[in-house]
């Protein structure tokens, strides 16, 4: 064995006894957990005593950084997520893995929230644009928009109700001028009571024949 080898060996071993060093030192440090200022990875899973997964971070192929919290049968119960386009989100499931809340906001400015039934159908959806105007929906079991109530930034605001084929039926409207009005239509669209109080006191009343 010539200088150049055994000097190598020497290396190796040194190397190896600062590892078993470095093993010793974490096992005798709190019961074997060492405390870390800085871990770099591109994916962490965090477990529980029995070695379940219950938190995992990660990074995924279209630079969202994403985090999964799971309860004890691995369901996955909160997912919170920031996308490369400027959406963050956070989504609250059931115990059966269903989305029922997802919260979030926009690249645009946007803000929203939105929540479902058992069968993840959206039951409900609240924004605040940018633009000041802020809204609420409510839809039925078989997606149909029924009613919507928003203000915008001028302070008007109105309810509009639908009925099932997504025509409009009631719009109801209060203006900043003092107008508070009421608007029924049939199924035809056509307006057939028209009540409104004005400013100035006024009150009318028209009803109108079918078209």
């Amino acid at each position: 064995m010539d200088n150049n080898t055994q000097e190598q060996i020497r290396d190796l071993q040194t190397q190896l006894a600062a590892l078993l060093q470095r093993v010793q030192e974490l096992e005798d440090h709190d019961g074997g957990i060492a405390n870390f200022e800085t871990v770099t990875c591109r994916e962490l899973m965090v477990v529980d005593a029995n070695n379940r997964p219950r938190i995992t971070a990660v990074v995924d192929e279209h630079d969202a950084a994403n985090l999964f919290l799971r309860d004890q049968s691995g369901m996955q119960r909160i997912i919170s997520s920031a996308t490369a386009t400027g959406d963050a989100t956070v989504m609250w499931c059931d115990a059966t893995g269903a989305a029922r809340v997802t919260a979030g906001t926009h690249a645009d400015g946007d803000a929203s929230l939105a929540m479902q039934d058992t069968n993840e159908n959206i039951r409900m959806i609240a924004m605040d644009n940018s633009d000041g105007e802020c809204s609420v929906q409510l839809i039925d079991a078989d997606e149909n928009i029924r009613m919507v109530a928003k203000t915008n930034a001028l302070g008007n605001a109105d309810i509009q109700c639908f009925d099932q084929q997504n025509n409009v039926r009631l719009i109801c409207v209060n203006d900043v001028d003092g107008e508070v009005g009421m608007l029924w239509l049939d199924a035809a669209g056509n307006p057939r009571i028209d009540a409104s109080t004005a400013s100035d006191g006024t009150v009318t009343l028209p009803i109108e024949d079918a078209q």
